[in-house]
């Protein structure tokens, strides 16, 4: 134990990166921790589908849907999301999976369907993209 603390103050600029380090991993934990929905995977995401009968809620532009859609999901653009959110008109126990194009949108629409009460939101990581990747089935519009 001496030698580490021996270490740690002969080299304070590394000591410095070490703390800075934890400090940035137990920031974006604790954020993960708290942000009140899960990531899943794509494989996780057909799970809920065909055990939970789950809603799936596609978040892209409309320029992004040349991909195709996960079937039997509704598409709200996530830049008028607010104005169209009475269109989904389903039960807040039911799971509701969102997805964008690489999951860095479609947070933002959990986080908004959790403040209204929705009880099992998901987001896919990585977004239609992760689901393309591992060869699920898109349709085609």
């Amino acid at each position: 134990m001496e030698a580490y603390l021996d270490f740690l103050f002969d080299n304070p600029f590394l000591s410095i990166l070490l703390v800075i380090a934890i400090i940035l991993i137990l920031v974006v934990e604790l954020k993960r921790f708290n942000q009140g929905f899960k990531e899943i995977s794509p494989q996780e995401a057909v799970y809920i589908i065909n055990n939970e009968d789950a809603f799936l809620l596609d978040v892209r532009e409309d320029t992004e849907l040349h991909q195709g859609i996960i079937p039997n999901s509704k598409h709200i653009a996530a830049s008028i999301f607010n104005k169209r959110f009475s269109e989904l008109n389903i039960s807040k126990d039911i799971p509701v999976i969102t997805y964008c194009k690489t999951g860095a949108r479609a947070p933002s629409i959990c986080n908004f369907l959790k403040k209204r009460d929705f009880q099992n939101v998901y987001n896919i990581k990585g977004g239609i993209s992760a689901w393309v990747e591992d060869s699920l089935p898109v349709s085609k519009i």
